[in-house]
């Protein structure tokens, strides 16, 4: 009796295809290089009993010889430890080859959450900040999701005094081996 077997005839082509396809998969920027993204501005643009609008500017830095075409954005802000907000952004931006770019976003963060933790980050003289998202990257593959991540600290005692605060930042792209 002869017939068609999955695992004999057929399923020797079948499986080096799901294996390839997997692997393309896998692969989300074609062996570019994953931009980096920092904070690079942070205040308050409005206040109201449950929520405050903060305005944000991102920095995404491009260290490939190729445009990068960034069709959105969804990150999240933690202050201290805490997540505070989130943006979203459907604005689509072409990073220069090698170079940079600011994206303002809103973020909208919830006061009922800082009530709880406000005294404990105002006493600080610094503040731990962190963004975690992920962009939404064109590639000759289609759009990719490409999680990022930047973190740093706010010196509160320049904020107030009105000198330049320095902020530690470090950013990169989440690996899943910690990074």
């Amino acid at each position: 009796m002869s017939g068609w077997n999955a695992v004999g005839g057929g399923g020797r082509v079948a499986l080096p295809v799901a294996v390839a396809l997997l692997l393309a998969g896998c692969v989300s920027l074609g062996g570019l290089e994953p931009p980096e993204l920092s904070l690079a501005g942070l205040e308050v643009a409005q206040a109201n009993l449950l929520e405050t609008g903060l305005a944000a500017t991102v920095r995404l830095v491009n260290p490939n010889p190729e445009p990068l075409e960034v069709s959105g954005l969804e990150l999240r802000l933690y202050l201290g430890g805490l997540k505070v907000g989130r943006a979203v952004s459907a604005a689509s931006v072409e990073v220069p080859r090698l170079g940079s770019v600011k994206v303002p976003l809103e973020v909208y963060v919830s006061n009922v959450r800082l009530l709880t933790r406000l005294e404990p980050l105002l006493r600080n003289r610094s503040l731990s900040w962190r963004i975690k998202g992920k962009l939404f990257v064109v590639t000759r593959w289609g759009t990719r999701r490409l999680p990022v991540s930047s973190e740093g600290m706010i010196d509160l005692g320049a904020e107030v005094s009105g000198r330049e605060a320095p902020a530690e930042r470090k950013s990169g792209t989440e690996r899943g081996d910690g990074t």
